[in-house]
């Protein structure tokens, strides 16, 4: 009735037990009636390409119900998450990236909208590993973008030929996009829905490309500032305070090669009173965090470490920032030893 490409809700087909969408295109006053099994959509996002190995890629229809996943339980289960912020917004039409947790897991998630059948391409990955390296996330959200150029240009190949052309075209663009190759150009020509989605690829490329070169600087600044050498940054566990992780600040201070050094050991030998840790963290569970503590600490080879400290308890890690005063106290201490034997050279000579 409305004399333009319809696609119907997805639902699951009770012949293949796999998610099927309907596909209705008006032609010369007639109408091309097209029933498309969405396994080939499984095929696509479990593809590991050469993204990030913890990535994964879904899609959702129209309502924010996953009909395909690496995973089949959200598919075979029907699970809808329209009521993430991120997803609802992707059904709206607006591109967005956010960290939410997805299926039980905290992740950093992207979503974009497909033109035409109005479905969602969602890219998760968990949020301690989505900063491990940009390159990685860039790859993720490329292969997102292959599922949707796919799942966009799938019904067009069961239309007509005239379509399949031009997406087959783009197919290739997404995969050289995805290898880090140079696309070749976009071919001229096909039906107004094929123009359409190239130029809603390009967009979403260009998007994509933002987005990533802004998290890189982002995560550049943030490196650059914990791992500068003149302040120590470390994190450990409560029960047994084995560092999870350590700056190079840090490992300067304790006389280490490397923070991975650090990484794995524990603390406690290199505390010169391992019952004001106690202490320390009596204040923490009380108050929260304490500020400008005088640490007294070990190096292997015996010498010790006067350090400042600030300390922040999160669940079961410890934070801490620390400055090395060793030698403001060796100053300290030398100054009040001149100044008593002043005192007792002022004496003799009374």
């Amino acid at each position: 009735d409305r004399r333009q490409p319809t696609w119907s809700s997805a639902t699951i087909s009770l012949e293949t037990g796999q998610p099927t969408v309907t596909v209705v295109v008006p032609v010369r006053g007639k109408a091309i009636v097209a029933y498309l099994d969405l396994d080939m959509l499984r095929q696509v996002v479990g593809h590991g390409g050469r993204g990030a190995h913890d990535a994964t890629v879904s899609v959702l229809d129209d309502g924010g119900t996953f009909i395909a996943s690496p995973d089949e339980r959200p598919v075979r289960e029907r699970i809808n998450v329209r009521d993430l912020p991120v997803v609802a917004a992707a059904l709206r039409g607006a591109e967005r990236t956010e960290r939410t947790v997805l299926l039980g897991t905290p992740s950093l998630v992207s979503t974009a909208r497909v033109p035409l059948s109005g479905w969602a391409v969602l890219v998760a990955r968990p949020v301690e590993s989505a900063f491990a390296a940009q390159a990685a996330v860039r790859n993720a959200l490329l292969v997102a973008l292959g599922a949707a150029l796919v799942l966009a240009l799938g019904g067009g190949v069961l239309v007509s030929r005239q379509l399949a052309r031009p997406i087959e075209a783009l197919v290739e663009r997404t995969r050289m996009i995805a290898a880090g190759e140079a696309p070749a150009p976009v071919p001229a020509g096909g039906v107004a829905e094929t123009r359409a989605l190239t130029a809603a690829f390009e967009a979403m490329a260009d998007s994509v490309r933002a987005r990533e070169a802004a998290l890189a600087r982002s995560e550049g600044a943030y490196r650059e500032l914990i791992d500068a050498p003149l302040v120590g940054v470390i994190r450990t566990r409560v029960d047994d305070a084995t560092v999870v992780f350590a700056n190079r600040g840090v490992a300067r201070m304790l006389g280490a090669a490397s923070p991975e050094e650090l990484v794995g050991t524990s603390m406690l030998p290199r505390w010169e009173d391992v019952s004001r840790r106690a202490t320390l963290l009596d204040e923490l569970r009380r108050a929260g965090r304490v500020e400008n503590v005088e640490l007294h600490l070990r190096r292997p080879d015996g010498a010790q470490v006067v350090a400042l400290a600030n300390f922040a308890l999160e669940g079961d890690r410890l934070s801490g920032v620390l400055m090395d005063v060793s030698s403001l106290r060796q100053a300290d201490a030398e100054r009040a030893r001149l100044e008593e034997q002043l005192r007792h050279a002022q004496k003799l000579e009374a």
